[in-house]
């Protein structure tokens, strides 16, 4: 990601794949502001598919249920640096 670059304006707009297809949104409170957050995880039913295709099921079953959410607004959040340019690899 460049510096100035958000998520995303990385991902090219992809907002028709189908982990973007899968999401579930839910709102959520956020102290001192009259708008509610947004956070994003998988729907149950879709993360073995989208994300564990090739995992037992009984392990994507797991995996479905206990991920963490995501807030939306970490894909529109623009990089302050280019940490790529600086750190090796």
């Amino acid at each position: 990601m460049e510096e100035g670059e958000s998520l995303v304006e990385l991902q090219g707009g992809l907002s028709d794949s189908d982990p973007a297809g899968a999401l579930a949104y839910t709102p959520f409170p956020i102290e001192g502001s009259p708008s509610p957050g947004t956070d994003m995880t998988v729907q149950i039913d879709k993360f073995p598919s989208v994300f564990a295709a090739d995992v037992d099921p009984r392990l994507a079953s797991v995996l479905a249920v206990s991920q963490r959410p995501l807030a939306a607004q970490a894909f529109s959040e623009k990089a302050p640096k280019a940490a790529w340019s600086t750190k090796p690899s």
